[in-house]
């Protein structure tokens, strides 16, 4: 009979228990984040640098989270090319922990060898699993061929996300 009586406290004693730790918010730390890796337009309504012109662009990066790889993650983002060679879109980079949502935008300067440079901002506006809660600012920057058969760029982010 004593074994129940204990049972059912402890039942009781855990469900009022319970609603405090889920109700309970863990601290969001900063993170320290690289990722490097190729990325390539799937599709365009367009010439690449004109206004308007609408693009899909997917990738694989490699990366690094507060100084530990977290391996590959996948990229895709969906753009619109502004005035002088600005891009604006959103996106995701997604590994199996979850993915990160962003807003982006990038300038593009054509370089005397017929490449492309750019830098950007990412603005991290959330995302799922792991990630669900992420924000902060990230740098892009990277360089594209100019001219010829492939759209393939690189791509560095770098900065700090909290979640």
């Amino acid at each position: 009979m004593s074994k129940r009586i204990v049972f059912a406290v402890a039942v009781v004693v855990s469900l009022a228990v319970t609603p405090a730790f889920a109700g309970a918010k863990l601290h969001a730390k900063s993170h320290s984040v690289k990722f490097s890796g190729v990325i390539d337009t799937l599709s365009s309504t367009g010439a690449v640098g004109v206004p308007g012109t609408r693009e899909t662009d997917s990738g694989i990066l490699d990366g690094r989270v507060s100084g530990r790889s977290v391996g590959r993650a996948a990229f895709y983002q969906t753009s619109t090319w502004g005035p002088g060679l600005t891009l604006v879109g959103s996106g995701r980079v997604f590994n199996p922990l979850g993915s990160i949502k962003f807003k982006a935008t990038a300038t593009f300067t054509v370089n005397p060898n017929a490449t492309e440079s750019y830098i950007g901002k990412l603005k991290v506006t959330g995302g799922t699993g792991l990630y669900r809660t992420a924000h902060g600012t990230v740098k892009v920057a990277g360089n594209a061929p100019a001219h010829g058969d492939s759209d393939a760029a690189t791509i560095t982010l770098t900065g700090k996300i909290t979640y």
